[in-house]
Protein backbone atom coordinates (compact mmCIF):
# COMPACT_ATOMS: atom_id res chain seq x y z
CA UNK A 1 0.00 0.00 0.00
CA UNK A 2 1.47 3.42 -1.00
CA UNK A 3 -0.21 7.08 -1.24
CA UNK A 4 -0.98 8.01 -4.59
CA UNK A 5 -1.44 12.12 -5.59
CA UNK A 6 -4.38 12.10 -7.86
CA UNK A 7 -5.56 15.24 -9.00
CA UNK A 8 -5.10 17.07 -5.66
CA UNK A 9 -6.53 13.95 -3.51
CA UNK A 10 -4.01 11.53 -1.80
CA UNK A 11 -5.67 7.77 -1.72
CA UNK A 12 -3.90 4.41 -1.01
CA UNK A 13 -3.31 2.45 -3.61
CA UNK A 14 -5.90 -0.04 -4.64
CA UNK A 15 -5.25 -3.78 -2.95
CA UNK A 16 -6.26 -5.37 -6.49
CA UNK A 17 -4.66 -8.57 -8.22
CA UNK A 18 -5.38 -8.93 -11.28
CA UNK A 19 -8.44 -7.36 -12.69
CA UNK A 20 -9.41 -4.18 -11.74
CA UNK A 21 -13.84 -4.53 -11.47
CA UNK A 22 -16.20 -1.74 -12.31
CA UNK A 23 -17.86 -2.32 -8.96
CA UNK A 24 -14.68 -1.06 -7.00
CA UNK A 25 -14.59 1.95 -9.37
CA UNK A 26 -17.58 2.88 -7.97
CA UNK A 27 -17.15 1.96 -4.69
CA UNK A 28 -13.92 4.21 -3.93
CA UNK A 29 -14.81 7.23 -5.92
CA UNK A 30 -17.63 9.71 -4.94
CA UNK A 31 -19.89 11.84 -7.15
CA UNK A 32 -19.85 9.09 -9.80
CA UNK A 33 -22.14 8.46 -12.51
CA UNK A 34 -23.45 5.09 -14.09
CA UNK A 35 -24.22 5.37 -17.69
CA UNK A 36 -24.94 2.02 -18.48
CA UNK A 37 -23.64 -1.07 -17.17
CA UNK A 38 -20.71 -0.90 -18.98
CA UNK A 39 -19.86 2.98 -18.14
CA UNK A 40 -18.94 4.98 -15.10
CA UNK A 41 -18.61 8.87 -15.61
CA UNK A 42 -16.28 11.36 -13.09
CA UNK A 43 -15.29 14.57 -13.17
CA UNK A 44 -12.24 16.30 -10.91
CA UNK A 45 -10.90 19.82 -11.18
CA UNK A 46 -8.81 19.33 -13.96
CA UNK A 47 -10.57 16.51 -15.77
CA UNK A 48 -13.56 14.53 -17.30
CA UNK A 49 -12.97 10.54 -16.70
CA UNK A 50 -14.65 7.98 -18.87
CA UNK A 51 -14.85 4.25 -17.42
CA UNK A 52 -15.70 1.24 -20.00
CA UNK A 53 -16.45 -2.48 -18.75
CA UNK A 54 -16.26 -5.70 -20.02
CA UNK A 55 -19.12 -8.00 -20.07
CA UNK A 56 -17.48 -9.73 -17.21
CA UNK A 57 -17.68 -6.31 -15.12
CA UNK A 58 -14.14 -6.04 -15.32
CA UNK A 59 -12.85 -2.56 -16.54
CA UNK A 60 -11.60 -2.37 -19.80
CA UNK A 61 -10.30 1.20 -20.66
CA UNK A 62 -10.37 4.65 -18.86
CA UNK A 63 -10.75 7.79 -21.10
CA UNK A 64 -9.40 11.25 -19.84
CA UNK A 65 -10.09 14.79 -21.22
CA UNK A 66 -8.18 17.53 -20.21
CA UNK A 67 -10.69 20.56 -19.46
CA UNK A 68 -7.92 23.46 -19.79
CA UNK A 69 -5.58 23.78 -22.93
CA UNK A 70 -1.78 22.88 -22.23
CA UNK A 71 -2.85 20.28 -19.63
CA UNK A 72 -2.24 16.85 -20.62
CA UNK A 73 -4.89 14.32 -19.83
CA UNK A 74 -1.57 11.66 -19.82
CA UNK A 75 -0.17 12.64 -16.25
CA UNK A 76 -3.63 11.25 -14.55
CA UNK A 77 -3.80 8.61 -16.86
CA UNK A 78 -0.34 7.29 -15.35
CA UNK A 79 -1.36 8.35 -11.70
CA UNK A 80 -5.26 5.93 -11.99
CA UNK A 81 -2.50 3.57 -13.30
CA UNK A 82 -1.08 3.57 -9.99
CA UNK A 83 -4.02 3.43 -8.27
CA UNK A 84 -5.63 0.88 -10.45
CA UNK A 85 -2.43 -1.43 -9.60
CA UNK A 86 -2.35 -2.60 -13.19
CA UNK A 87 0.52 -4.07 -15.33
CA UNK A 88 1.91 -2.22 -18.27
CA UNK A 89 2.14 -5.25 -20.24
CA UNK A 90 -1.16 -5.60 -19.64
CA UNK A 91 -2.63 -1.97 -21.31
CA UNK A 92 -2.06 0.06 -23.72
CA UNK A 93 -1.59 4.13 -23.67
CA UNK A 94 -2.59 6.61 -26.36
CA UNK A 95 -2.42 10.21 -26.30
CA UNK A 96 -4.12 12.36 -28.22
CA UNK A 97 -2.43 15.06 -30.73
CA UNK A 98 -3.21 18.34 -28.81
CA UNK A 99 -2.32 15.73 -25.52
CA UNK A 100 -5.62 16.69 -24.10
CA UNK A 101 -6.93 13.51 -23.97
CA UNK A 102 -5.55 10.21 -23.26
CA UNK A 103 -6.42 6.35 -23.62
CA UNK A 104 -5.93 3.28 -21.20
CA UNK A 105 -7.34 0.19 -23.24
CA UNK A 106 -6.97 -3.19 -21.77
CA UNK A 107 -4.76 -5.37 -24.48
CA UNK A 108 -5.85 -8.53 -22.88
CA UNK A 109 -9.71 -7.62 -22.67
CA UNK A 110 -9.99 -6.80 -26.24
CA UNK A 111 -12.49 -8.05 -28.36
CA UNK A 112 -12.70 -8.21 -32.01
CA UNK A 113 -16.02 -7.77 -33.85
CA UNK A 114 -16.46 -7.28 -37.62
CA UNK A 115 -18.67 -4.31 -37.94
CA UNK A 116 -17.93 -0.66 -36.54
CA UNK A 117 -21.34 -0.36 -35.23
CA UNK A 118 -24.49 -2.75 -33.04
CA UNK A 119 -22.04 -3.51 -30.12
CA UNK A 120 -21.50 -1.72 -27.32
CA UNK A 121 -18.86 1.47 -26.72
CA UNK A 122 -16.23 -1.13 -25.76
CA UNK A 123 -16.84 -3.33 -28.46
CA UNK A 124 -16.79 -0.10 -31.06
CA UNK A 125 -13.35 0.89 -29.19
CA UNK A 126 -11.81 -2.71 -29.88
CA UNK A 127 -13.26 -2.62 -33.56
CA UNK A 128 -11.29 0.38 -34.42
CA UNK A 129 -7.47 -0.55 -32.10
CA UNK A 130 -7.83 -4.08 -33.14
CA UNK A 131 -8.20 -3.80 -37.40
CA UNK A 132 -4.90 -4.50 -38.96
CA UNK A 133 -2.81 -1.44 -39.83
CA UNK A 134 0.63 -0.25 -39.17
CA UNK A 135 0.03 2.78 -37.34
CA UNK A 136 -3.26 3.67 -35.35
CA UNK A 137 -3.11 7.01 -33.20
CA UNK A 138 -5.78 9.05 -30.77
CA UNK A 139 -6.45 12.13 -32.46
CA UNK A 140 -8.88 14.55 -31.17
CA UNK A 141 -11.92 14.38 -28.36
CA UNK A 142 -15.54 15.83 -30.17
CA UNK A 143 -17.90 15.75 -27.32
CA UNK A 144 -19.09 13.01 -27.33
CA UNK A 145 -17.49 11.36 -30.21
CA UNK A 146 -13.60 9.91 -30.10
CA UNK A 147 -11.55 10.14 -32.89
CA UNK A 148 -8.46 7.93 -34.23
CA UNK A 149 -6.33 8.36 -37.17
CA UNK A 150 -4.95 5.35 -39.56
CA UNK A 151 -1.48 5.62 -41.44
CA UNK A 152 0.70 3.69 -44.06
CA UNK A 153 4.35 4.55 -44.51
CA UNK A 154 3.52 7.70 -41.96
CA UNK A 155 0.93 8.76 -44.91
CA UNK A 156 -2.49 9.42 -43.33
CA UNK A 157 -5.04 7.16 -44.85
CA UNK A 158 -8.39 8.04 -43.29
CA UNK A 159 -10.22 9.08 -39.45
CA UNK A 160 -12.81 7.13 -37.64
CA UNK A 161 -15.02 9.14 -34.65
CA UNK A 162 -16.57 6.70 -32.50
CA UNK A 163 -19.96 7.71 -30.77
CA UNK A 164 -19.19 7.38 -26.51
CA UNK A 165 -22.42 8.28 -25.33
CA UNK A 166 -25.19 5.41 -25.98
CA UNK A 167 -25.19 2.35 -24.52
CA UNK A 168 -25.63 0.37 -27.48
CA UNK A 169 -22.85 1.90 -30.61
CA UNK A 170 -25.51 3.12 -33.74
CA UNK A 171 -23.65 5.63 -34.96
CA UNK A 172 -19.82 6.84 -36.21
CA UNK A 173 -18.23 8.89 -38.68
CA UNK A 174 -15.73 8.53 -41.31
CA UNK A 175 -13.02 10.76 -43.02
CA UNK A 176 -10.87 9.96 -45.91
CA UNK A 177 -7.80 11.40 -47.62
CA UNK A 178 -7.71 12.56 -51.21
CA UNK A 179 -4.42 11.96 -51.59
CA UNK A 180 -4.44 9.41 -54.73
CA UNK A 181 -1.04 7.88 -53.48
CA UNK A 182 -2.87 5.82 -51.19
CA UNK A 183 -5.32 4.61 -54.00
CA UNK A 184 -3.32 1.40 -54.59
CA UNK A 185 -3.20 0.79 -50.98
CA UNK A 186 -7.34 1.43 -50.71
CA UNK A 187 -7.47 -1.35 -54.17
CA UNK A 188 -5.59 -4.12 -52.44
CA UNK A 189 -7.46 -3.57 -48.80
CA UNK A 190 -10.95 -3.69 -50.64
CA UNK A 191 -9.57 -6.81 -53.19
CA UNK A 192 -8.91 -8.66 -50.22
CA UNK A 193 -12.04 -8.27 -48.71
CA UNK A 194 -13.94 -9.59 -51.48
CA UNK A 195 -14.61 -6.08 -53.56
CA UNK A 196 -14.91 -6.87 -57.16
CA UNK A 197 -14.52 -3.49 -58.33
CA UNK A 198 -10.65 -2.78 -57.38
CA UNK A 199 -10.54 -1.94 -61.50
CA UNK A 200 -12.12 1.18 -61.35
CA UNK A 201 -9.75 3.81 -61.11
CA UNK A 202 -12.16 6.83 -60.31
CA UNK A 203 -11.00 7.69 -56.92
CA UNK A 204 -14.53 8.88 -55.08
CA UNK A 205 -15.85 5.40 -56.01
CA UNK A 206 -12.95 4.05 -54.74
CA UNK A 207 -12.97 5.72 -51.50
CA UNK A 208 -16.36 4.70 -51.50
CA UNK A 209 -15.71 1.20 -51.57
CA UNK A 210 -13.27 1.65 -48.87
CA UNK A 211 -15.42 3.04 -46.34
CA UNK A 212 -18.30 0.48 -46.73
CA UNK A 213 -15.78 -2.63 -46.54
CA UNK A 214 -13.89 -0.93 -43.41
CA UNK A 215 -16.90 -0.63 -41.53
CA UNK A 216 -18.40 -4.34 -41.90
CA UNK A 217 -20.47 -4.28 -45.12
CA UNK A 218 -20.14 -5.08 -48.58
CA UNK A 219 -20.66 -4.75 -52.13
CA UNK A 220 -24.09 -5.76 -52.38
CA UNK A 221 -25.10 -3.83 -49.66
CA UNK A 222 -24.26 -1.04 -51.90
CA UNK A 223 -26.42 -2.32 -54.50
CA UNK A 224 -29.59 -0.51 -53.63
CA UNK A 225 -31.66 -1.66 -56.79
CA UNK A 226 -33.80 -5.12 -57.26
CA UNK A 227 -31.74 -6.04 -60.30
CA UNK A 228 -28.25 -6.13 -60.92
CA UNK A 229 -27.44 -3.96 -63.22
CA UNK A 230 -24.01 -1.97 -64.53
CA UNK A 231 -24.88 1.13 -62.91
CA UNK A 232 -25.07 -0.68 -59.28
CA UNK A 233 -28.08 0.72 -58.61
CA UNK A 234 -26.88 4.43 -58.46
CA UNK A 235 -30.73 5.11 -60.17
CA UNK A 236 -32.51 3.59 -57.07
CA UNK A 237 -29.97 5.00 -54.33
CA UNK A 238 -30.72 8.35 -55.66
CA UNK A 239 -34.37 8.14 -55.53
CA UNK A 240 -33.57 6.47 -52.11
CA UNK A 241 -31.13 9.31 -51.22
CA UNK A 242 -34.35 12.00 -51.17
CA UNK A 243 -35.66 10.92 -48.04
CA UNK A 244 -32.22 11.66 -46.63
CA UNK A 245 -32.08 15.36 -45.43
CA UNK A 246 -28.36 16.99 -46.28
CA UNK A 247 -27.13 13.58 -47.23
CA UNK A 248 -27.11 10.59 -49.86
CA UNK A 249 -27.28 7.29 -48.91
CA UNK A 250 -24.65 5.09 -50.24
CA UNK A 251 -25.10 1.49 -48.58
CA UNK A 252 -27.52 -0.33 -46.40
CA UNK A 253 -28.00 -3.77 -44.81
CA UNK A 254 -31.46 -4.37 -44.23
CA UNK A 255 -30.78 -7.20 -42.15
CA UNK A 256 -28.46 -5.33 -39.33
CA UNK A 257 -30.22 -1.72 -40.35
CA UNK A 258 -27.07 -0.37 -40.82
CA UNK A 259 -26.93 2.69 -42.92
CA UNK A 260 -23.57 4.24 -44.43
CA UNK A 261 -24.70 8.00 -45.98
CA UNK A 262 -22.12 10.75 -47.50
CA UNK A 263 -22.24 14.53 -47.30
CA UNK A 264 -19.89 17.34 -47.32
CA UNK A 265 -16.43 14.54 -47.34
CA UNK A 266 -18.21 13.05 -44.26
CA UNK A 267 -19.11 9.15 -44.15
CA UNK A 268 -21.98 8.70 -41.30
CA UNK A 269 -22.55 5.41 -40.53
CA UNK A 270 -25.09 3.51 -38.31
CA UNK A 271 -28.90 3.57 -37.62
CA UNK A 272 -31.61 5.30 -40.06
CA UNK A 273 -32.88 7.73 -36.50
CA UNK A 274 -29.29 8.61 -35.87
CA UNK A 275 -27.94 9.31 -39.28
CA UNK A 276 -31.13 11.52 -39.74
CA UNK A 277 -30.23 13.40 -36.90
CA UNK A 278 -26.36 13.92 -37.74
CA UNK A 279 -27.26 14.85 -41.26
CA UNK A 280 -29.92 17.81 -40.24
CA UNK A 281 -26.99 19.05 -37.67
CA UNK A 282 -24.40 19.04 -40.10
CA UNK A 283 -26.72 20.98 -43.03
CA UNK A 284 -28.76 23.21 -40.37
CA UNK A 285 -25.90 23.86 -37.63
CA UNK A 286 -23.18 23.74 -40.02
CA UNK A 287 -21.54 21.27 -36.97
CA UNK A 288 -18.36 19.24 -38.30
CA UNK A 289 -18.91 16.37 -35.78
CA UNK A 290 -22.22 15.50 -35.05
CA UNK A 291 -21.68 13.91 -31.68
CA UNK A 292 -24.04 14.56 -28.36
CA UNK A 293 -22.37 15.79 -25.18
CA UNK A 294 -21.61 12.85 -22.22
CA UNK A 295 -22.99 14.29 -19.19
CA UNK A 296 -21.11 14.14 -16.12
CA UNK A 297 -21.51 14.99 -12.82
CA UNK A 298 -21.29 18.74 -11.98
CA UNK A 299 -19.47 18.14 -8.46
CA UNK A 300 -15.62 17.25 -8.72
CA UNK A 301 -15.30 13.58 -7.60
CA UNK A 302 -13.54 12.84 -3.84
CA UNK A 303 -11.34 9.52 -3.54
CA UNK A 304 -12.01 7.25 -0.76
CA UNK A 305 -9.23 5.37 1.55
CA UNK A 306 -9.36 2.00 0.34
CA UNK A 307 -10.12 0.21 3.97
CA UNK A 308 -7.56 -2.15 5.47
CA UNK A 309 -8.88 -5.39 5.17
CA UNK A 310 -10.05 -7.13 8.40
CA UNK A 311 -7.59 -8.60 10.80
CA UNK A 312 -8.43 -12.16 11.34
CA UNK A 313 -10.14 -13.02 14.49
CA UNK A 314 -8.28 -16.07 16.26
CA UNK A 315 -10.34 -18.59 17.44
CA UNK A 316 -10.42 -19.07 21.22
CA UNK A 317 -8.99 -22.45 21.83
CA UNK A 318 -10.22 -23.61 25.34
CA UNK A 319 -7.28 -24.26 27.69
CA UNK A 320 -7.14 -28.12 27.97
CA UNK A 321 -8.68 -29.68 30.95
CA UNK A 322 -5.98 -30.66 33.61
CA UNK A 323 -6.61 -34.22 35.72
CA UNK A 324 -6.78 -33.85 39.19
CA UNK A 325 -2.86 -34.78 40.50
CA UNK A 326 -3.06 -37.62 42.44
CA UNK A 327 -2.39 -37.88 46.17
CA UNK A 328 0.67 -39.68 47.21
CA UNK A 329 -0.34 -42.55 49.39
CA UNK A 330 1.21 -41.70 53.57
CA UNK A 331 2.97 -44.44 54.69
CA UNK A 332 1.37 -46.49 57.15
CA UNK A 333 2.92 -46.44 60.93
CA UNK A 334 4.77 -48.97 62.22
CA UNK A 335 2.92 -50.83 65.80
CA UNK A 336 4.66 -49.31 69.08
CA UNK A 337 6.41 -51.69 71.42
CA UNK A 338 5.22 -51.72 74.83
CA UNK A 339 8.18 -50.23 75.79
CA UNK A 340 8.00 -47.79 73.37
CA UNK A 341 4.08 -46.46 73.95
CA UNK A 342 5.39 -46.33 77.72
CA UNK A 343 8.08 -43.35 76.28
CA UNK A 344 5.26 -41.57 74.28
CA UNK A 345 3.29 -41.40 76.92
CA UNK A 346 5.53 -40.21 79.50
CA UNK A 347 6.93 -37.43 76.75
CA UNK A 348 3.33 -36.41 76.43
CA UNK A 349 3.47 -35.95 80.22
CA UNK A 350 6.00 -34.16 80.83
CA UNK A 351 4.64 -31.24 77.72
CA UNK A 352 1.29 -30.85 80.01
Amino acid sequence: MFPVMLCGAVLSAWPLQGAVRMADVAARVSEVKKDGEDCLLFRTEQYDVVVLGEPGGNVGAVLVRARREGERAVKMLRQWDKVMGSKRKEWQEYESQDGRAALYYGVEQSLSREDLVRGSRRDALSFVLTREFEKVVLYRWHDGGLSFRYYHNDVFLFEVTIDLTSVVSSYAEVRVTKDRSVVSWMKSKISGDGFSRKEKSNLRQMIHDFVVCFVGLNEWDMNLDDEEDDDFGRKKRKKRSRRWPGGGLLAVNEQSKVHVTYKDEVYSVGSRGRLKAALNRRVNDGVKYCFPSLSFPQNPAEFKEAEPPEPERKQDVPEPVRKAEKSEPQPTPEPLTPEKARRAYVEWLKGL
